[in-house]
C-alpha cells in the first residue's frame, strides 16, 4: 500500500468495513494513470477522465448546482476525483451527503492516486454501493465518468440515473415531433373503436410469464418456449421479436408495439393469419397502417408522455411503464 492509499483506505476501514472488504477484494484495473492537464491533473481510467484536467473544483461547483441551495440531504452517484463530494458539504443546509460507488475497483484506483481523506472523514458523509439500491434518491449530482465505469452488479442503477436524467429532453423530442403528433391523431378512431389494455391486467393471473424481447440471447431460449406448458403460460414479445419467434413456429399471445418509427413495419413482414386470436397491445403513437395489418385484437395503452395527454382527455385508457 502506497501511503496516500493508506491514509485514505484507513478512514474507510473504520467507517465502513464493509465497502472496505469489497474495496480490497477488487482487482486492480487496466489503463489506470495520472493525467498532467493544463493547469491541473486528472486520473483517467480506460482512457476516461475522471474529471477536468482544467479546473476539478469549478467543474464540481457547476454539478453541485443541481441540489436545491437549502437542501438538508443529498446524493452523490460516483465519488469520481471527490470534489463533487466536497462541493456537496459546502452546502450551507447540508446536513448528510450519501455518495454512492459504482465500481469498487475503480474507488480504490481514485483512492491510490489522490487524496481523497477530508471528505471521507466528514461525519456528514454516508457511503454505500450501487448494488444496495434499487432505486434513485434526489436531490442528487452524477459524476458522468463513474456511471461510464459502473461494474456489472451496478448497471441496474446506473441504467435508472440515465433514464431519469435523460427522459425530459426524450420526452420534448416525441412531444415536438410533428410525425408522431399526426399518427396518433389518425390512431384516434381505433383507440376509441379497440380494446382498453386494463382488460389484459388480470387475464393471466396464476399463470408463468415469458417476456421474449429481441436482445441476440433470444434465440438461445427458443426449445424453452417451444416445450412450454401452454396451458399454464403465456408469451408477452416486443414486436421486433416477432418475426424470429414467428420463424421457429412461436406464436405469443400478446405482442406489444410502443414505437412510432416507420421502421416498425418491417417487424410485421411475416405471414400473419397465426395471430387471428392473438393481442396486440399497443400506443397509439404507433404507425397507423401497422396497427391495421393486426389479424386479431387490439389493445389501446398510453404511457406516461405527455405526448398522450390530448388522447387521454378524449378516450381513456390504462397505462404501461414505457422507457
Amino acid at each position: 500500500m502506497n501511503p496516500l492509499f493508506s491514509k485514505n483506505f484507513s478512514i474507510i476501514e473504520k467507517r465502513w468495513p464493509e465497502i472496505a472488504k469489497a474495496i480490497s477484494a477488487a482487482a486492480p484495473l487496466p489503463g489506470v494513470e495520472l493525467v498532467e492537464g493544463f493547469p491541473a491533473k486528472t486520473l483517467s481510467v480506460a482512457g476516461i477522465n475522471l474529471s477536468s484536467c482544467y479546473d476539478r473544483v469549478k467543474e464540481a461547483e457547476l454539478q453541485s448546482w443541481a441540489i436545491p441551495y437549502f437542501a438538508k440531504s443529498a446524493w452523490v452517484y460516483g465519488a469520481g476525483t471527490g470534489e463533487l463530494p466536497n462541493a456537496m458539504l459546502k452546502k450551507v443546509a447540508i446536513k448528510e451527503v450519501n455518495v454512492v460507488l459504482f465500481n469498487p475497483a475503480l474507488f480504490k484506483a481514485s483512492i491510490e492516486y489522490l487524496d481523497h481523506s477530508e471528505w471521507l472523514s466528514d461525519n456528514r458523509i454516508k457511503l454505500s454501493l450501487a448494488q444496495q439500491h434499487t432505486k434513485i434518491h434526489g436531490p442528487f449530482a452524477v459524476s458522468p465518468s463513474c456511471l461510464k465505469l459502473a461494474s456489472q452488479e451496478s448497471v441496474r442503477l446506473r441504467d435508472l440515473i440515465i433514464l431519469e436524467l435523460e427522459t425530459p429532453f426524450l420526452n420534448e423530442q416525441v412531444v415536438n415531433n410533428e410525425k408522431y403528433l399526426k399518427q396518433i391523431k389518425e390512431n384516434q378512431t381505433l383507440v376509441n373503436d379497440d380494446r382498453d389494455v386494463v382488460e389484459l391486467f388480470k387475464q393471466f393471473s396464476g399463470k408463468t410469464v415469458y417476456i421474449a424481447s429481441a436482445g441476440p440471447s433470444l434465440s438461445e431460449h427458443y426449445t424453452t418456449l417451444k416445450n412450454r406448458d401452454e396451458d399454464s403460460s403465456v408469451i408477452i414479445a416486443v414486436d421486433a421479436a416477432l418475426k424470429p419467434l414467428a420463424m421457429e413456429g412461436i406464436i405469443p399471445e400478446i405482442t406489444i408495439s410502443v414505437d412510432g418509427s416507420e421502421f416498425i413495419y418491417s417487424f410485421f413482414d411475416i405471414d400473419l393469419e397465426p395471430f387471428n386470436d392473438k393481442a396486440l397491445v399497443y400506443f397509439p403513437i404507433v404507425e397507423p397502417s401497422v396497427l391495421k395489418l393486426w389479424p386479431g385484437r387490439r389493445y389501446a395503452a398510453y404511457s406516461n408522455s405527455p405526448i398522450y395527454k390530448e388522447s387521454i382527455q378524449k378516450t381513456s385508457r390504462g397505462k404501461l411503464f414505457s422507457s
